[in-house]
């Protein structure tokens, strides 16, 4: 589903303003740490601007940051060290472009209201799911699980849907076939679901 990425190997994304530095959008993978993200994005926008905004990587200990700047907003990858790395540098700059062409309105705002990026994390995911899944998985709800930053609107109903169908006895095809949604889709809510423990598997 993600071209030979492997996503247990990516620790977040993140999303700055190229002007202020400001973080616009985080998303934590599997192996995330719990930090001061504001603080991290300041840091790391420092760095950048000390090198002349050329810097493309840093690389520490077994730890990689691939950076990527845009028009308007820069891209940031924290990973572990991997094989081949290029793949992982496309898939940041395929989403950050679509970042850009799709916030274009409200990165132009420079208003401070950074909760309208929140959708387009769904668009990350569906790009480079939060967990690794096998269409063969058994989904099963658990008794609960944790917050889901990015449940609102569209994104909330089909979470719902999905969770409905988890029922332990189908497979994530049986579900994606069933509910007609778009497979990317899918294999995206389902890794959210994972991530923040509302379903697991059989």
């Amino acid at each position: 589903m993600t071209e030979s990425v492997d996503v247990s190997k990516i620790r977040h994304i993140m999303f700055l303003g190229i002007e202020a530095g400001e973080l616009l959008l985080y998303v934590p993978y599997d192996g995330s740490t719990e930090v001061n993200y504001d603080m991290r994005a300041a840091l790391l926008r420092a760095i950048m601007q000390f090198s002349e905004d050329s810097l493309s990587m840093i690389r520490w200990s077994n730890f990689i940051y691939m950076f990527h700047k845009g028009d308007t907003s820069i891209g940031l990858m924290g990973m572990s060290s991997v094989p081949d790395e290029e793949i992982y540098r496309d898939k940041l700059v395929k989403i950050l472009h679509s970042f850009e062409k799709v916030c274009r309105t409200p990165l132009a705002a420079q208003d401070g209201d950074i909760r309208r990026f929140k959708n387009f994390a769904l668009e990350i995911i569906k790009e480079l799911p939060l967990v690794n899944l096998s269409l063969d998985s058994v989904p099963r709800l658990t008794e609960g699980g944790d917050r889901i930053p990015w449940r609102v609107g569209e994104v909330d109903v089909s979470l719902e849907i999905l969770q409905h169908a988890s029922n332990g006895k189908r497979t994530i095809q049986e579900i994606m076939d069933m509910t007609r949604m778009p497979p990317r889709d899918v294999i995206a809510l389902m890794s959210i679901l994972a991530y923040f423990s509302w379903i697991e598997f059989d």
